[in-house]
This record gives structure tokens, C-alpha cells and sequence, in this order.
């Protein structure tokens, strides 16, 4: 039994499975990953960059969270002042 050439071989068929392996990583890069980043970089830009400063979908939805909260509360002051009306009204019918 000749070691070398079998150590050789062992390196040859390592070698080639490497180099089969790095084909792979990089066709998989060039055809699936690159276009797909493109895609969602692509699908998740700013809709109207140049218009209300930049602001994106995101932006939106935390302006209308924030005026949903704003809502809230002037609510419970209307009906605050409804109940403080209402006690008032009555204050004077009696």
C-alpha cells in the first residue's frame, strides 16, 4: 500500500469537492442572493422620497398611532365635560 498516493488522492477528491463548493456558493450568490436583496431593497424603499420630507409607510402608521392616543384622550375630556355639564344642568333644575 503507497500512502502518498493515497493521501494524494484523498487531497485531489478534497480539492475537488472545494472547488465544487465554492461554484455553488458562488452561482447561489450571482443568481438567488444579489437579485433578491435588489428585490427587497427594491420593495421596501420610500415610496415618495421627495415629498412630506421623506417620510415612509412606517412614518405614516406612527403619525396615525399617535393621533389614535390624541383621539383617546380628547374623548375622555369631552365626556368629562359632558358629565360636568350634565351635573351642572341639573344642579340648577332642582
Amino acid at each position: 500500500m503507497d500512502w502518498a498516493a493515497t493521501i494524494k488522492e484523498w487531497g485531489a477528491v478534497a480539492a475537488a469537492i472545494s472547488a465544487m463548493l465554492l461554484l455553488g456558493g458562488l452561482l447561489f450568490r450571482h443568481l438567488v442572493y444579489r437579485p433578491l436583496v435588489r428585490l427587497i431593497d427594491d420593495r421596501t424603499r420610500e415610496i415618495q422620497p421627495t415629498a412630506n420630507g421623506g417620510k415612509s409607510l412606517p412614518d405614516a402608521v406612527r403619525i396615525l398611532e399617535k393621533l389614535e392616543r390624541r383621539q383617546g384622550v380628547i374623548a375622555e375630556q369631552i365626556d368629562q365635560v359632558e358629565r360636568q355639564l350634565d351635573a351642572h344642568i341639573e344642579y340648577h333644575q332642582t
